[in-house]
């Protein structure tokens, strides 16, 4: 009785302050946990899906991670960019970070993406970004995550588990190792094929100057020699004609003298002695004369000598450009 005398008693102006206390309470509950927390999360191979959801949902929020490695280039700066950008309270976006040295099943899970680098995951899906080293780094990466996301392609969450098909696709494996043995194998091949290659189009071209360069040079003896020949012929053939015409000279010679000789002694029997002691003195003569291939001898032997000394001169100037050379 004493209870419902209370309330009985308790007025309708007396709820609205209450009222008031509990809406404001209401909306700083409500605030709060639509907040994002103002420090980096560290996530784990155990910790990622199940905060993050990435594959499975996406029900905790939108989470801009930051995929890097305490071996990858960029990694500290990286990381203090992160801290800076999570420690604006009016974001909304959640910022965490894993190391995939550390991490290897995340690692085979996102071995798509080259480190450092930011995966935004929001819309059932994830947008990559390459971490920027620049002065104006935290803009970028703001202006990513809230808007600027919508200009690169959604793509798949990989699931839980995933591992990169070195068999089907060729890539490497998880650890580094066996990526870099492929690495130098394949840089390797790639080199003993160029190398190969350069052989086996040097080769017949270096046969080829060799043998012009050979050609030339025998077809320059080649032409030398023949050149010689001719000369050589040719004075033959003049002094031969020279000879030639000696003999035939003095065969004329003697046959006019005897013939002169004749004629006289028959014309002038009592002149035949003059006649007998002038033959002689006829076949000199005859001897002395030299009919026109005699001539043509001496013009054939000159054109050779003058040939001949053409060729020396030739001959000589080419040695005097060979020594300044």
């Amino acid at each position: 009785m004493e209870r419902s005398a209370a309330v009985t008693r308790c007025r309708p102006g007396q709820l609205l302050p209450l009222l008031m206390v509990a809406l404001l309470a209401a909306s700083l509950l409500s605030g709060a946990a639509g907040q994002a927390p103002t420090e980096v999360i560290e996530l784990t191979d155990a910790t990622f899906e199940h905060d993050t959801q990435a594959a499975t949902g996406q029900t905790t929020g939108v989470w801009c991670v930051l995929l890097s490695g305490r071996s990858t280039d960029g990694h500290r700066d990286a990381v203090r960019l992160w801290e800076a950008l999570a420690e604006d309270e009016q974001s909304e976006i959640i910022y965490a970070s894993i190391d995939l040295d550390a991490n290897k099943k995340t690692k085979a899970r996102f071995h798509a993406v080259q480190p450092p680098a930011a995966i935004l995951l929001r819309d059932q899906g994830m947008y990559v970004y390459d971490v920027p080293n620049d002065e104006d780094s935290k803009d970028i990466i703001f202006g990513f995550v809230t808007g600027g996301y919508t200009m690169l392609p959604r793509q798949t969450v990989p699931p839980p588990g995933s591992k990169p098909k070195k068999a089907e696709e060729g890539s490497c494996s998880v650890d580094g190792a066996d990526c870099k043995k492929e690495k130098d194998d394949e840089a390797w091949r790639d080199r003993f094929y160029q190398v190969l290659t350069l052989v086996v189009l040097a080769v017949p071209l270096v046969g080829a100057i060799i043998f012009t360069i050979l050609y030339k040079r025998w077809e320059a003896a080649a032409k030398k020699q023949r050149r010689e020949a001719r000369l050589a012929q040719k004075a033959f053939e003049a002094a031969a004609a020279k000879e030639a015409a000696k003999d035939g000279g003095k065969a004329e010679g003697k046959a006019e003298g005897k013939a002169e000789g004749k004629a006289e002694a028959e014309a002038d029997p009592e002149g035949s002695k003059d006649g007998d002691a002038a033959a002689p003195a006829a076949e000199k003569t005859g001897d002395a004369k030299t009919p026109g291939d005699g001539g043509k001898a001496e013009a054939a032997a000159k054109d050779v000598q003058a040939e001949q000394e053409a060729l020396g001169r030739s001959t000589s100037a080419k040695k005097k450009r060979m020594g300044k050379a």
